[in-house]
């Protein structure tokens, strides 16, 4: 039976950050970065590493990072080159001012906005541009589209001001923004965006029977001619002897060589699944 309010509590979390991410448009954007988003919580941003697979991303989880168990693994990581991108980005919850009406987003801060951003708030002259109260409004100017080609500048507000309170109590719990990604998910993943990958034998290989060793083959005894004595005056003539049988040799039966176990190739969910339980040391 469907679990009704299971469904409902989901709804209610995963609705709230669904197309909720925002992006800087190219040119001038008006915008105001929320203060910390739980009391206990002293920064106003969640520092997180992505792994790009295909045009998605999972989050990165040092130590125990399936994502970078595949790319450090000498039988599937040649499959994913060029395939998976790792970045590090900053999450922090931010007002698009020209468009107050669309709430409370979530902006995966690139690190070179971050730094810039960093640096006003810790400069006496600016203070905290993330105060509720004394906060200051920012103009982030973005210049270019290309991956390396794009600029970015930060332009706090000289005045400050004060953030609608209704606002404060919309701020989206950046800790559960991403969550440590299962096989299943990463499996899933992959096929989405038809990654293929190649997968070595799984489990433990089995032990090879010795190899008896190949006996060399014996030349056969070459027949020896029958001598032929000088002719002895008056001895009588000798009796020639029988000419030597060959020995017949023992032919060795070839042995087949063991066969290479090569890795196999092609998407199969249950041997990839196999493999990242492998990697990451589970039964």
């Amino acid at each position: 039976m469907l679990d009704i309010e299971q469904l409902k509590k989901d709804l209610g979390q995963y609705s709230s950050t669904v197309g909720s991410f925002w992006k800087p448009k190219v040119g001038r954007n008006y915008i105001r970065i929320l203060p910390p988003w739980k009391p206990d919580t002293h920064l106003f941003y969640k520092p997180v590493r992505l792994h790009w697979v295909g045009s998605r991303s999972v989050l990165c989880t040092p130590g125990n990072c399936i994502v970078c168990s595949m790319l450090q693994d000498p039988v599937l990581a040649p499959s994913l080159e060029g395939k998976i991108n790792t970045i590090n980005r900053f999450l922090v919850n931010m007002v698009d001012l020209e468009d107050k009406d669309s709430g409370v987003h979530v902006w995966a801060m690139p690190p070179i906005i971050w730094n810039q951003f960093a640096q006003f708030c810790i400069d006496p002259q600016w203070g905290d541009l993330t105060d509720s109260k004394t906060g200051r409004n920012v103009t982030v100017v973005r210049e270019g589209s290309g991956v390396k080609s794009t600029k970015y500048q930060i332009i706090p507000d000289p005045q400050q001001t004060e953030v609608d309170p209704q606002l404060l109590t919309k701020m989206h719990d950046l800790d559960k923004i991403y969550t440590k990604a299962t096989p299943e998910y990463i499996i899933s993943l992959l096929q989405d965006e038809s990654i293929d990958v190649a997968v070595a034998p799984l489990g433990s290989q089995p032990a090879s029977a010795p190899q008896q060793p190949t006996p060399v083959p014996q030349q056969p005894t070459q027949p020896q001619a029958p001598s032929t004595p000088a002719p002895q005056q008056p001895t009588p003539t000798p009796v020639p002897q029988q000419p030597t049988q060959p020995q017949a040799s023992s032919t060795p039966v070839p042995q087949q060589p063991a066969q290479p176990q090569t890795p196999q190739t092609g998407f199969d969910p249950q041997k990839v699944k196999d493999a990242l339980n492998r990697l990451m040391g589970q039964k």
